[in-house]
């Protein structure tokens, strides 16, 4: 039987679209071509000058020099490619191959990263880093990435987060009514809520001018961050009061590693592997308070009670929180690490 002449063009025009789309699936990621030539995209929203910023460009760097100019990275920094919240969604789209950010803008994809919210929980950068370093701890916290189709490459960081004032914050009192600008994330708001104080989530664009017109007294941040942003002539104190520890991802599309060939996939391990030190040492060399000092600002070291105080705060009302919402196998994961690596350096509360 032969078909009326609209229906066979009809039908014509549905094969061509299927074999297109054959040759070309709408979620395609990126591969090697013919000569083995691979181009990525590395994207973050920060400064380029920041720790973050340094490790988009240094993995860009490695990348190139391992594969002898197969891989081609292009770095987008300052947030070109959107917001961290939506650079993850590029990159488990595959739009973006790397992405470099803190695990805070994961937390709506991915609920268990809110495991590392958990404040006032590493003693010191050593046992933090540890910590994050533990295989015990990797293995319960990495498969959390593949179930939304990301890879996690690294753990770095920016040592921990502090706070800027105009206030002077001594005592537990002082935190009370405090209005601070904090991230986009509801631990966040409520570790600051514990303490009294009145935090406003706020793009770290606008929170300069919030601060110099006075809609905000404080704002919380690691301190490479009040140089980079200018704090210091809006702001007078710098408190050590080292809430959170401030990690940097590298994260990528799981599906795009995985379809790689082996020798790729070495590159961007190898790359990973060589920067984590490094990066490391670069935080270290950049956070340091003689340069909030030069810069004008007062730094504030709470004493040990005040510390301790809204440390045990932090346990009674925030911990729970944390556990509840990703549950007992994650947070126990992470608490035994951090008890291991306290061993490891002989630390005794």
């Amino acid at each position: 039987m032969r078909l009326p002449r609209k229906i066979l063009a009809l039908a014509l025009v549905g094969s061509t679209l299927l074999i297109n789309a054959g040759c070309e699936p709408l979620d395609a990621v990126a591969a090697p071509d013919e000569q083995g030539e691979l181009v990525v995209s590395i994207a973050y929203d920060a400064q380029p000058d920041s720790v973050t910023g340094i490790i988009a460009s240094s993995l860009a760097e490695k990348l190139e020099e391992k594969s002898d100019g197969k891989i081609t990275a292009h770095v987008y920094p300052s947030g070109q490619l959107g917001s961290d919240k939506e650079l993850i969604q590029s990159c488990i789209s595959g739009d973006v191959e790397f992405v470099v950010q803190n695990h805070s803008a994961q937390v709506n994809d991915i609920v268990g990263t809110k495991v590392l919210d958990m404040p006032y929980l590493f003693p010191n950068i050593d046992i933090a880093r540890a910590t994050l370093d533990d295989p015990e701890f990797r293995e319960v916290y990495d498969a959390l990435y593949p179930e939304v189709g990301l890879k996690l490459l690294m753990i770095s960081d920016m040592g921990y987060r502090q706070t800027s004032s105009n206030r002077k914050l001594e005592t537990l009192e002082d935190f009370k009514g405090l209005d601070i600008r904090t991230m986009e994330n509801p631990i966040h708001l409520a570790l600051w809520k514990a303490l009294g104080a009145n935090p406003t989530p706020m793009n770290r664009s606008e929170v300069f001018l919030a601060l110099q017109q006075g809609l905000l007294m404080a704002q919380e941040d690691p301190y490479v961050n009040f140089l980079l942003n200018n704090y210091q002539e809006v702001q007078t104190y710098a408190v050590a009061t080292n809430h959170l520890f401030h990690d940097i991802t590298v994260i990528t599309n799981d599906r795009f590693y995985q379809e790689l060939p082996a020798e790729y996939q070495d590159w961007i391990d190898e790359s990973c592997e060589e920067l984590l030190p490094e990066s490391r040492a670069v935080s270290d060399d950049i956070n340091n308070e003689q340069d909030l000092i030069d810069a004008g600002m007062e730094v504030i070291h709470l004493s040990d009670e005040v510390f301790n105080q809204i440390a045990e705060i932090e346990e009674q009302e925030v911990w729970p929180m944390i556990r509840e919402e990703v549950g007992d196998e994650l947070t126990d994961a992470l608490l035994d690490a951090v008890e291991r690596a306290k061993a490891a350096y002989g630390y005794t509360e």
